[in-house]
């Protein structure tokens, strides 16, 4: 919570999105807070409606309405409706939110192939090893503290891949 008094005190403004008012720290939902602008649709799910609740109407609401998440625990202290439509239009909108989400899961597809290039590595050297010493893989699991089926397992992970680095003859190993 450092960080909210570190923003305060360089007087910027922070505006936090979320789907539950309710589900804010008490700390930051009641003492860190102007105010609450909650934005819902109408009875017939109408969009474009927001209700304004200030620093004691807001801090009287998150008290008494947490309970059973109402908002209408406490008066807001205005309401508004804004127009309909966006802010920009919806064919850049939608390429951006594509564009981003894009972005994010471009991590996570380099993790996994990254992962998986660590896993062939430790298959061929699996393989290279077993053929170089020609131990049983029940001894070679023993010493390196793992299950035989496991060292097994990569062996022939191993014997399946092409490795151009660990096939070819280097320094007379693979002769």
């Amino acid at each position: 919570m450092a960080v909210l008094a570190e923003i305060r005190q360089k007087n910027l403004f922070v505006f936090i999105v979320m789907p539950c008012f309710f589900e804010m720290d008490k700390y930051a939902a009641v003492w860190r807070s102007r105010g609450l602008f909650h934005v819902y649709t109408g009875d017939k799910f109408e969009r474009g409606r927001v209700a304004f609740y200030n620093q004691s109407r807001k801090k009287k609401l998150y008290v008494i309405g947490k309970k059973f998440y109402n908002y209408n625990a406490t008066k807001f202290n205005f309401y508004a409706k804004f127009n309909a439509g966006y802010a920009v239009p919806d064919e850049d909108y939608r390429a951006k939110k594509n564009n981003a989400l894009q972005a994010r899961s471009e991590p996570e597809e380099q993790e996994t192939a990254k992962q998986k290039s660590v896993m062939e590595d430790r298959d061929h050297l699996a393989a290279w090893y077993k053929d170089f010493t020609k131990q049983s893989f029940e001894a070679i699991a023993k010493r390196h503290k793992i299950e035989a089926h496991t060292f097994r397992n990569w062996y022939n992970r191993g014997k399946s891949l092409e490795n151009p680095v660990l096939d070819r003859n280097v320094g007379g190993i693979n002769e």
